[in-house]
């Protein structure tokens, strides 16, 4: 029996197709609200760095608290949402979506930086 050139180019075709060798995958990032990046971060002493800084470089909080007469605590908050999507031709689709949310908060006193954390 003689296979012709596109009998076997379906054959194999088909093949591929129903093996699950055509694999997609997607992956997005989206981030949101005031991001602190870690080059800012490094820059930041306590003792040194003034609300005017603060509000010059990251510009206005996503949250300010008064804390007694002379405290305040400036927040950054940032939300990162990844969504990976991926799937085998016709067998499988998988989706995962992570979400991270960071906070950078800045204690001052009188105008002055006291400590500094991240959530």
């Amino acid at each position: 029996m003689k296979i012709s050139r596109a009998m076997a180019l379906t054959i194999l075709m088909l093949g591929l197709v129903t093996s699950g060798c055509l694999i997609a995958r997607s992956t997005s990032v989206e981030i949101s609200g005031k991001q602190v990046s870690l080059d800012v971060r490094e820059r930041i002493v306590v003792g040194e760095t003034t609300t005017d800084w603060l509000l010059d470089v990251l510009g206005e909080p996503t949250g300010r608290e008064q804390v007694g007469e002379r405290s305040e605590i400036l927040s950054y908050e940032s939300v990162t949402v990844k969504e990976k999507e991926s799937g085998v031709f016709l067998l499988w689709v998988g989706e995962k979506t992570v979400r991270t949310t960071e906070i950078a908060r800045f204690e001052l006193e009188d105008g002055v930086l006291a400590r500094h954390w991240m959530e």
